[in-house]
């Protein structure tokens, strides 16, 4: 004779953001009566009313004035482009090689946390936009502790990855164009949909010190 359970499971649908379809996993997320996420709500608030227009033309003033300093200054490079192997700065190194014809050096900041696929993608960036690049690091074990400090003492590491990755840059540039008496002009960005949490403090050096 064979004995047959039969078992009922009932799960429990995961409430999504009716317009960016977050879960509410995500941590810090609110929703409003119209499922709509606090997240959603921000991006209004902040880039809803921005004048992109004018800041298209800012920004072509700019990159051309910025031009005519490096050929002045005698520089090999019109503008610094830090890479990921991300989408988003790939698609600055696009627009600041095709779009604006600049002479780009792409840099990389390698946090002991890069991926292959991020790797393999930053060598495909040089060699199809055919630009110089940089790769620059932090001794890792020191980076490592950093970390750690900075898990055990404020919950995440952010700050520790973000400061790393301007103290290094810097000093890179400095070291890089001082003969020149002059840094040329840096450009990074991302998606405006970027999902930054203003509880997380990205960039705050004196606590960095201290880690």
């Amino acid at each position: 004779m064979c004995s047959i359970l039969v078992l009922s499971f009932k799960f429990r649908q995961m409430k999504r953001c009716t317009k960016c379809i977050l879960p509410e996993s995500y941590p810090g997320i609110l929703f409003d009566e119209n499922g709509v996420c606090n997240r959603c709500h921000d991006w209004e608030k902040s880039y809803r009313q921005v004048n992109y227009a004018r800041l298209k033309v800012e920004l072509d003033q700019l990159i051309e004035l910025k031009k005519t300093e490096a050929k002045c200054h005698g520089l090999p490079y019109d503008v610094i482009v830090p890479v990921s192997g991300g989408k988003d700065s790939a698609f600055v190194l696009y627009v600041m090689k095709e779009l604006y014809g600049c002479r780009v050096l792409a840099v990389n900041y390698h946090n002991t946390m890069q991926t292959e696929l991020a790797y393999r993608n930053m060598m495909n960036l040089i060699d199809v936009f055919d630009v110089d690049f940089k790769m620059v690091s932090i001794q890792p074990s020191l980076l490592k502790r950093a970390y750690y400090e900075a898990m055990k003492q404020l919950g995440e590491f952010c700050l520790v990855c973000n400061c790393s990755g301007y103290w290094i840059l810097l000093s890179l540039l400095t070291d890089l164009f001082s003969k020149y008496d002059y840094i040329p002009l840096i450009v990074g960005g991302w998606n405006r949909l970027y999902e930054y949490d203003p509880q997380i403090n990205t960039l705050n050096f004196a606590t960095y010190r201290k880690l």
